[in-house]
């Protein structure tokens, strides 16, 4: 299984690169445990503000988890953002 995958990666020391933690968390996602991918997604968001894709799963683990509010923060755009796919809380990461 997927997950066993991530869980003996960490278990046996390692530490997860962007890929591994992002598929970590769509995995949480997938297995309906989005409590378990919200501070992975929270962790991508920050290390990587310009990839945009982080927010909408950030998003949909919010929504998923019941976090209505926090879930329309990163669904919705920034004002004054010119980027349709933009999903960023702060500020479009593009400009």
């Amino acid at each position: 299984m997927t997950r066993d995958y991530y869980a003996n990666l960490l278990k046996n020391g390692g530490d997860l690169d962007m890929e591994e933690r992002y598929g970590k968390a769509i995995t949480d996602l997938q297995l309906r445990n989005p409590g378990a991918a919200i501070p992975d997604l929270q962790w991508l968001v920050r290390e990587y503000p310009k990839v945009t894709q982080f927010y909408g799963a950030l998003g949909q683990a919010y929504l998923m988890n019941g976090q209505l509010r926090e879930s329309r923060r990163f669904s919705t755009r920034p004002s004054g953002c010119s980027r349709a796919t933009c999903r960023s809380p702060s500020g479009c990461p593009s400009a």
